[in-house]
């Protein structure tokens, strides 16, 4: 008696076998944390990773930004933006203002090459007129240039109008000097004491120098014109003052 081949017994076949055919052991599918999954039937099925949902990593598709992500994006957007505009109108700023103390600076050394040309140019005693001098305005006839750059008789007038110290001088417009002026206030060198000299008790140069509020003359004028201007806003009584001493030229 022949013995049977595998895969065949005595009534034929052997169930679930197949001649020829080795067993081989059924491939497992893995879930993606690396373990198998299996269903209440013993199959292996696929779990999806934590945090997506069911049928979302079969799609494959690329993901979204949420509304938040979104909502964050644009309030750092506007922050950058408004830093940025705040940056740049400050340097704005600053340049307009390095303008204006730049332009006020200009005017007032201009202003005080005036005053020196005027005073030094003055010309007392003759076709001049005399010299007027007050507390509040001063009046006196100095060569000025005109206009076609010659030198001309002029009778000048120094006043404070409307919180501007002006001068005066027809038939061309008047000079703004200064602006924002609260107080302004003359006051005439007489002499600076000659007898200092001789006086052992006598301080510096012209500390003894007396000055007068007013001089009115035909034929002369002072040594030297103090300018006191204070400037600040009407509502504030103090303010920044200056103080100019100014050489008379030929007194006549």
């Amino acid at each position: 008696m022949h013995p049977s081949p595998p895969g065949l017994s005595q009534g034929g076949l052997t169930p679930g076998r197949c001649p020829g055919v080795t067993d081989r052991p059924t491939p497992r599918r893995l879930g993606f944390d690396n373990k198998p999954a299996r269903t209440s039937r013993g199959a292996t099925a696929v779990r999806p990773p934590r945090g997506v949902a069911p049928g979302s990593a079969a799609r494959g598709g690329p993901r979204g930004f949420t509304l938040i992500e979104v909502l964050l994006a644009l309030t750092l957007g506007a922050i950058v933006v408004l830093a940025a505009h705040r940056v740049f109108t400050g340097v704005a700023d600053g340049a307009v203002r390095l303008r204006d103390a730049r332009l006020a600076l200009d005017r007032e050394a201009n202003a005080r090459r005036w005053l020196s040309a005027a005073f030094a140019s003055m010309d007392v005693g003759s076709s001049g007129g005399g010299f007027a001098g007050h507390q509040d305005q001063v009046q006196f006839g100095a060569w000025l240039l005109n206009s076609s750059g010659w030198y001309s008789l002029r009778h000048v007038t120094l006043v404070c109008r409307d919180r501007r110290l002006l001068a005066e001088a027809p038939p061309d417009e008047p000079i703004v000097l200064a602006d924002s002026v609260s107080d302004f206030a003359l006051d005439y060198l007489l002499d600076v004491r000659s007898d200092a000299a001789s006086d052992s008790t006598a301080g510096a140069p012209g500390e003894r120098a007396r000055f007068v509020r007013e001089w009115i003359s035909p034929v002369s004028a002072p040594v030297a014109i103090r300018l006191r201007i204070i400037r600040g806003s009407a509502e504030r009584a103090v303010g920044r003052g200056d103080t100019l001493l100014i050489l008379v030229g030929p007194r006549g």
